[in-house]
């Protein structure tokens, strides 16, 4: 297989190469990809892909490394695929439980990484490319994220590789979107006026605890970055996404992922105050006029009034009143603010692919049967109408954790 990568200077235009053809190149790199930044850029869509937040993302992993399938006619880039490939737990869920978390090597394509010109003779070379690496052995599984359903990728994936290397339960996933109105009247007229004033009561009832003064901030400067992450933890520490592993991650990676977006003029968090006091946020980023939803929490304790769907929704008249953002894209899962603001369920679903090996084949063997008991049980409780109740269950044992760990640590504070 040619490596254009190796032979030029420039990896963006490669000399000597027939207009007919289309080459395929595996770029890995930090170097190689700068050299696409042109090509990448043009044509992201989802910000999960930004080239500045893969990179970053690979350089804060010792352990990975870049793996970029490019693929070259007349000698330019034509579409791409952004993986990262190294050690790493593969996750197998039984509803909110890790059923077991095996490591092992892995190919990760990050969400929205399929770029470039996308036809079904490119995504078969790419399909096929992949499979290679895995019949190399230089990787034990392959994960594709967040795929459309009628995306050349999606149907290839399915049906190119072996029958012991094929995903048979690929997860499906809803993520919603919401177009926004011209204005702020438009979006409140969305809601009943009980829902109205039930959002204006909790807001009136938070004003009263901070003595008058309710205070809403967005920070998008990356001067202002390291305060906003304090604010921002000292909310999430609290939270019950904290203590079932989901949600805002407080680490260095983070920290210089949040200020490269402010820097590129990406990051747009809305952080609600009673008084001095952080009560509530909202992590996202804004691209294409949409704004993409990421972390978000409140303070369990100002539960009954309901701060983050204040903070929502008084962020989210902002964006109709300045008529920057068209869209909002509120990612996966089936929260019910999303519905009740007036989103939309769009389809996605994420593809594994398993190497011909023995430990490929005992991988799709344990996502298999992790597959069928969570269907099962799924099933089950949603024919008894448990599975609320056990959602729900679920979320306040996480709230209690993260209230005992909170007094803890301020106990040992003190």
């Amino acid at each position: 297989m040619p490596n254009w990568q190796d032979s030029i200077e420039d990896p963006e235009n490669p000399i000597g190469v027939k207009a007919t053809e289309t080459h395929i190149e595996v770029v890995q790199t930090f170097e190689g990809i700068e050299g696409l930044r042109g090509s990448w850029e043009s044509w992201l869509v989802h910000p999960d892909a930004d080239i500045d937040d893969y990179s970053a993302e690979i350089r804060s992993d010792q352990l990975l490394r870049p793996y970029v399938i490019v693929l070259r006619k007349a000698g330019l880039p034509e579409a791409l695929a952004a993986g990262a490939i190294g050690p790493a737990k593969v996750t197998f869920m039984l509803g909110p439980v890790k059923s077991c978390n095996p490591t092992v090597i892995v190919l990760r394509f990050v969400h929205g990484g399929f770029l470039g010109n996308l036809s079904r003779e490119n995504s078969e070379l790419f399909i096929k490319q992949i499979m290679g690496t895995l019949r190399q052995g230089d990787a034990d599984v392959v994960e594709i994220e967040h795929l459309d359903p009628e995306s050349h990728i999606y149907s290839l994936s399915r049906a190119l590789p072996p029958f012991l290397c094929r995903d048979h339960f690929p997860r499906a996933q809803s993520y919603w979107k919401m177009a926004l109105p011209t204005d702020s009247k438009g979006f409140s007229d969305r809601f009943s006026s009980k829902e109205r004033k039930n959002i204006q009561r909790s807001a009136r009832k938070l004003s009263e605890l901070g003595k008058g003064e309710l205070r809403f901030r967005c920070f998008n400067k990356a001067q202002d970055v390291e305060g906003m992450i304090n604010d921002v933890e000292s909310i999430a520490r609290k939270s019950w996404q904290r203590h079932v592993g989901v949600g805002f991650v407080n680490n260095a990676a983070a920290h210089k992922r949040l200020r490269l977006r402010a820097e590129k003029g990406m990051l747009s968090t809305h952080v609600l105050y009673i008084g001095d006091e952080p009560c509530a946020f909202w992590i996202g980023r804004l691209k294409h006029e949409t704004f993409y939803s990421g972390s978000l929490g409140y303070d369990p304790v100002y539960a009954k009034y309901s701060p983050g769907t204040v903070l929502l929704a008084k962020t989210i008249e902002g964006f109709c009143n300045s008529g920057t953002v068209r869209q909002i894209n509120f990612g996966f899962g089936d929260s019910w603010y999303k519905l009740h603001f007036g989103a939309q369920p769009c389809a996605q679903a994420s593809v594994f692919l398993f190497a011909p090996s023995v430990r490929g084949v005992a991988l799709k063997t344990m996502r298999t049967l992790t597959c069928i008991t969570d269907r099962l049980l799924r099933g089950f409780l949603e024919r008894t109408a448990l599975l609320g109740w056990v959602k729900q269950m679920w979320r306040r044992l996480g709230v209690k954790k993260a209230m005992a760990a909170d007094s803890e640590g301020a106990s040992h504070a003190v």
